[in-house]
Parts: C-alpha cells; sequence; structure tokens
C-alpha cells in the first residue's frame, strides 16, 4: 500500500510545474511535499486525496492510467488503510518517491553521459 501511495505522490511529482516554483521554495520542497500529503489525507477518499493533492500543487489530474486503475480497484478498508498510512507516515512516503526520483534521475544521468539536470 505505502508503495502505491508513493506511485501516486510520484506521478503528481512529475507533473510540478518547476518554472513556477521559486528557487528558495525548492529548498524546502520535501517538507512541503510532507505537508501536503498530510493534508490531503484528511480526506474521505481516496480519490477525494488524490484531487487535493494535485489541487495544492495545481495539477488538474493524474493521467497513469495503470494507478487509476489500482486506485478505483481498492474496498472500502483499503481506502481507509490508504489514508491511514498517508496520515500517520507522510514522511516515509515523502522518502519513497525522492528515493524514486533519485532512481530516475541517476537513469537519465547514465544515458546522457551525465548531462542531466533536475531542478528539484
Amino acid at each position: 500500500m505505502k508503495q502505491l501511495i508513493a506511485d501516486v505522490v510520484y506521478e503528481i511529482w512529475k507533473k510540478i510545474d518547476w518554472e513556477r516554483v521559486a528557487p528558495g521554495r525548492r529548498k524546502a520542497v520535501w517538507d512541503e511535499m510532507t505537508t501536503k500529503i498530510r493534508r490531503a489525507a484528511k480526506a474521505r477518499s481516496v480519490s477525494q486525496f488524490v484531487a487535493n493533492l494535485c489541487r495544492y500543487w495545481d495539477i488538474q489530474s493524474l493521467s497513469d492510467t495503470e494507478i487509476l486503475t489500482k486506485l478505483e480497484a481498492l474496498n472500502t478498508k483499503e481506502q481507509d488503510e490508504f489514508l491511514s498510512i498517508a496520515r500517520e507516515e507522510p514522511e516515509y512516503i515523502t522518502w519513497l518517491v525522492r528515493a524514486m526520483r533519485d532512481r530516475v534521475k541517476e537513469t537519465k544521468k547514465d544515458k546522457t553521459g551525465g548531462l542531466f539536470h533536475d531542478k528539484a
């Protein structure tokens, strides 16, 4: 379940318009992500969690159909677990997202000979 939450958050992360995020704000972006995960998790449903988190980052919606399919398949108990984990362990979820971002960053760096640059 934690990985599913991280997958959702990572999809949102990839859609953030970094040109609109001030350089000073980027320094604390991981703390901001943790706070926004916790805030979004106060929702009554997983779909509302996703909508809240997207809204907090000025993103229209998720587009990864595989993740959306997994979210739609969650029963009530699983949705409660999803939201509970997001509320109680946002730091861990943020850590997972950061690790995912770093893996992608390293992969791109390897493919471009070290010329990859990520703003956050």
